[in-house]
């Protein structure tokens, strides 16, 4: 059976990580360049947001790929006080809350139109 070390665990999701940003900045720029500000800062603020989206103990891969969308076409979403304060709520589901911010955002759209 293979061990291993912990810093070598630890090596292997920083580049399962690096490489899901890379994926991730790759597709959105692909199907979206125009919708992004600051392209120079992409990989930096989707390894920002998938980290603080990891220390809020997101799970769902799509929920994971519509925030760090969002954190691309807005710079400062990540930081908005109520995208901040939605997540961060006593006693609630960190992805739970943003599903629900996505479900809110889709009914005020669809009524618009």
């Amino acid at each position: 059976m293979i061990e291993f070390t912990q810093a070598q665990i630890d090596k292997f999701n920083k580049l399962e990580k690096d490489e899901f940003i890379e994926k991730m900045k790759n597709q959105i720029l692909s199907e979206h360049a125009d919708l992004v500000p600051e392209h120079e800062s992409l990989s930096h603020r989707l390894k920002a947001a998938y980290d603080y989206l990891l220390e809020l103990n997101f799970q769902e891969q799509n929920v994971l790929q519509s925030y760090l969308y969002l954190v691309a076409f807005n710079p400062d979403f990540q930081y908005a006080s109520s995208i901040k304060s939605a997540l961060e709520s006593p006693g609630q589901k960190p992805e739970q809350q943003f599903k629900d911010c996505l479900r809110i955002a889709k009914n005020k759209m669809n009524r618009r139109r």
